[in-house]
């Protein structure tokens, strides 16, 4: 799981601190490397009298490395062709100290200092929320960047490194009290900042000529995994409100939309409503315009026509009515009408003729029945009478 998450997780940017101790006090010297691609980037320099003005100044979301060095710190060459220097080493219990190494072909360049100095100063560090990915002691990282310095001699902190083309060759004390500042890119920095960046590099590259044990109080895998939990965290968290944002806005445009679709059913129903009751009276209105006759095959002209033209000379017609009410007229009333019925009243004075011309009407196609209704004579012996038609 930790191989995966480093894989995912980069330390792209690093607080180097760098503690020098002397007999009188401790300063505190700090710079922030940014790595972008292969290169690294130098963001700030500062420099503190005091620890908890520095730790009140710094980014603590930044992974720290640190870099003691000064008192309790000693950096000794051993000398691989040299016997002395080779049992001195061996008689070092490494069990009791932490150490750094810096390893040429000729000679093994060594930092050390007790565990319990080194330990101290990280547990510090960690009690004030600054997160210890790593520790470095002495200035031999600063030996990383001879190539780069292009100088035979460089100053680290208060020691001086010498070198013989691109290799150390010497590590001695600083004797004056000169200040040397070295330029990388557009920033400058002093020689107590030099070791940091050499810290830095060290971290990123790996080179393989130098060797360290990492304090026991350090655990870079704790650190690692509090920033992956802040990182997926955000992460969830971003995406949970994006989630609710998503949903929110989803919401009021479908609430927008279900709004639109109601006043569009609420004006379907009306409309809806309002052609069923067209419906209604359309077929109320075809039902009037049936029992007058207007939807007939023929004109109700054309059956007044055709029944006055037959009616013979000698019978005289008093009364034609077509479609008759079926009951007198009334305010407020429907006015019903007796459909497909013609009534005939009339006079004759010939029987004869009158028979003749009802023998006609049964001749006539459009003639459904007809019944005479009644018929009789007066006093003058004319016949009146009443015929009832259905077309």
């Amino acid at each position: 799981m930790l191989s995966v998450l480093s894989k995912i997780i980069k330390f792209n940017t690093l607080l180097i601190v760098g503690v020098y101790n002397s007999d009188e006090k401790s300063t505190y010297y700090t710079l922030v490397i940014k790595k972008k691609g292969s290169l690294l980037n130098i963001i700030s320099s500062s420099v503190y009298e005091d620890f908890d003005e520095m730790q009140q100044h710094i980014d603590k979301k930044l992974p720290a490395l640190l870099l003691i060095d000064g008192k309790g710190v000693l950096s000794k060459k051993i000398d691989l062709n040299n016997e002395t220097d080779l049992n001195w080493r061996k008689n070092i219990d490494f069990g009791l100290m932490y150490h750094l190494d810096y390893a040429t072909p000729s000679a093994v360049f060594l930092s050390f200092s007790r565990k319990q100095h080194v330990d101290e100063i990280v547990e510090s560090f960690g009690s004030k929320g600054i997160q210890v990915i790593d520790c470095y002691l002495g200035p031999l990282v600063a030996g990383l960047l001879l190539p780069s310095i292009g100088e035979n001699t460089v100053y680290a902190n208060n020691s001086v490194l010498q070198h013989d083309g691109p290799e150390l060759y010497d590590i001695v004390r600083q004797t004056d009290a000169v200040k040397h500042d070295y330029t990388f890119g557009d920033k400058k920095i002093s020689q107590y900042h030099l070791p940091l960046y050499g810290a830095a590099v060290h971290f990123f590259l790996k080179p393989g000529q130098i060797s360290k044990v990492t304090p026991d109080r350090i655990n870079a895998e704790e650190i690692l995994y509090k920033k992956s939990f802040n990182y997926f965290g955000t992460g969830m968290l971003i995406f949970f409100l994006a989630s609710l944002l998503t949903s929110y806005m989803l919401i009021q445009y479908y609430s927008a939309k279900n709004i639109n679709l109601n006043e569009e059913n609420v004006f379907t129903k009306q409309t809806y409503e309002y052609i069923v009751k067209l419906e209604e009276s359309k077929k109320e209105k075809l039902a009037i315009l049936n029992q007058t006759g207007q939807l007939s095959e023929k004109f109700l002209s054309f059956y007044i026509y055709e029944l006055l033209r037959s009616v013979p000379s000698t019978i005289q017609l008093k009364e034609l009515n077509v479609f008759p009410l079926s009951k007198e007229i009334k305010e407020k009333e429907k006015v019903e009408v007796i459909p497909n019925t013609i009534i005939l009243k009339g006079t004759t004075a010939t029987e004869p003729d009158f028979n003749e011309w009802f023998s006609g009407l049964k001749n006539m196609k459009w003639i459904k029945k007809f019944e005479i209704v009644s018929i009789k004579k007066d006093k003058k012996n004319i016949q009146q009478f009443e015929v009832k038609i259905l077309l």
